[in-house]
């Protein structure tokens, strides 16, 4: 499944997958990796169904998964972040579907995609870091 464009990957999440994901950014401030016992607890899951949902998401890249204390863990990708971003530019109607990708960089992704009214667009998905991200919201006491 690594071969599929952002635009297949984003046809495949569903709502639960979706969800996952939304969550992992909410808590993306505070905190890497989230155990999955968190997961389960948090958005009152099944176990099996949570399984399902995390290995479609790893197959399509959307989230990491490590061990942090023993337990497993769950961290969204650049991927993943594509994903909730695509999916919330097309309900709020600008976004209708999207292309090939014209240029990927290190700071960048830039693909073609069509609005609403069938007009040619340009979407571009930025890439800031984990370290950029945490030093831009850094407090000093």
């Amino acid at each position: 499944m690594n071969s599929l464009t952002l635009a297949e990957r984003v046809a495949v999440t569903d709502k639960l997958d979706y969800l996952i994901l939304k969550y992992l950014i909410d808590k993306r401030d505070k905190f890497e990796y989230i155990p999955k016992s968190t997961l389960l607890r948090d958005l009152n899951l099944g176990e099996k169904e949570l399984q399902i949902s995390l290995l479609r998401l790893a197959k399509n890249g959307a989230i990491s998964k490590t061990k942090v204390r023993g337990e497993d863990s769950i961290s969204i990708t650049f991927t993943g972040l594509d994903i909730v971003s695509t999916k919330s530019l097309h309900s709020r109607k600008i976004v209708k579907s999207l292309g090939i990708t014209i240029g990927e960089g290190k700071e960048s992704r830039v693909l073609f995609g069509y609005d609403f009214n069938d007009n040619t667009i340009v979407v571009k998905y930025h890439r800031i870091g984990r370290r950029s991200y945490r030093k831009k919201n850094r407090q000093f006491s």
